[in-house]
């Protein structure tokens, strides 16, 4: 058994509940998309810069880390 104990309404603060506050990631922030091989190969090519598969996915780690860090 449980102990109840009876309060009268006036003797008790209520506060809103603000959900964001239990959430994982807040609503208001947006969600971080990671940058795919393809995308680095299209800028690559679009600027004219040469690569190979080693500098693709090095480029790759360090963006993808730069954008889980913020």
């Amino acid at each position: 058994m449980k102990r109840v104990k009876v309060v009268k309404a006036g003797s008790i603060k209520v506060k809103p509940l603000k959900l964001e506050k239990f959430l994982a990631t807040p609503r208001n922030r947006q969600q971080k998309e990671m940058i795919t091989k393809k995308e680095i190969k299209a800028i690559a090519q679009r600027l004219e810069l040469p690569f190979d598969e080693a500098h693709i996915r090095f480029t790759k780690a360090i963006i993808n880390a730069y954008l889980t860090k913020q």
